[in-house]
């Protein structure tokens, strides 16, 4: 599962911005998400995993794009990928 992170903004209704023009590309693998305490790793995982939308810029999952339309295919990848099958 590769996914693939464009100029990703994350701002809440407080407007705090907790993630601010990220560009990242994880090819397959595992990997792990280190940080200081505030960096947005909590923010952008969730993002990741369809519980927050981002106000700004656009996650692909296996070329799958993040929007509502695809959020029940998404989970049910995060799902699998999650139970190693």
């Amino acid at each position: 599962m590769s996914i693939q992170i464009k100029n990703l903004t994350v701002r809440f209704r407080n407007g705090v911005t907790a993630v601010n023009r990220v560009n990242l590309e994880i090819p397959a693998g595992m990997y792990g998400l280190l940080g200081e305490n505030g960096a947005g790793k909590t923010t952008l995982m969730r993002v990741l995993t369809t519980v927050i939308k981002p106000a700004e810029g656009s996650v692909l999952l296996d070329g799958m794009s993040y929007g509502e339309q695809n959020y029940e295919k998404i989970q049910k990848k995060n799902r699998v990928s999650a139970s190693g099958n």
